[in-house]
């Protein structure tokens, strides 16, 4: 087991907070909105974990909490993140089909600073050396960032239009 790591330790604990704040505000917008952060909390383990089992790619250091070889923290950071990209877009007076491609770009815009620092602290590695293209991080991986909260986002707002899954009709509106 190895030691005890502060930053990790800080990172696991803010994005904890962070998720909690959503969580309240989800829960006062209605059980509809509180599955729909947990869609992408399941969404971002799923995916980080896919994306390992396949590309082998990247890894992970040592977190408090691991599913496997991704840190839970992980998941429930990719949850919040698109939960805030979605609130923050619904509030403006975008369309509705433009309103993912601003999710898509705010979430590159927060993956672009944090790559860069979580390398740098051992949090995860793309074994290319902090040198390499972005500040250590392969340019694919901003590309992929953008098309998954692009992707995301959209099928949840989708989703969201259809009766009796979360839209009209369903149970679950309006709670």
């Amino acid at each position: 087991m190895s030691p005890l790591n502060l930053y990790f330790l800080g990172f696991e604990i803010l994005v904890l907070v962070l998720f909690l704040v959503c969580l309240k505000n989800a829960w006062q917008r209605g059980s509809s909105v509180v599955w729909q952060l947990f869609a992408g909390v399941i969404f971002g383990l799923l995916l980080e974990w896919a994306t390992i089992q396949q590309l082998d790619a990247y890894e992970y250091g040592s977190f408090l909490v691991m599913l496997g070889p991704v840190p839970v923290v992980v998941g429930v950071a990719w949850g919040t993140i698109i939960y805030s990209v979605r609130g923050f877009s619904d509030r403006t007076s975008l369309p509705e089909w433009a309103r993912p491609v601003l999710d898509g770009l705010m979430g590159l815009n927060i993956d672009l600073s944090m790559d860069a620092v979580a390398i740098r602290l051992g949090m995860w590695d793309w074994g290319k050396g902090p040198d390499y293209q972005y500040f250590g991080v392969p340019y694919n991986n901003f590309w992929a960032w953008f098309w998954v909260v692009f992707f995301f986002s959209a099928s949840l707002r989708l989703m969201s239009k259809l009766p009796g899954f979360w839209g009209a009709g369903s149970p679950l509106q309006g709670q």
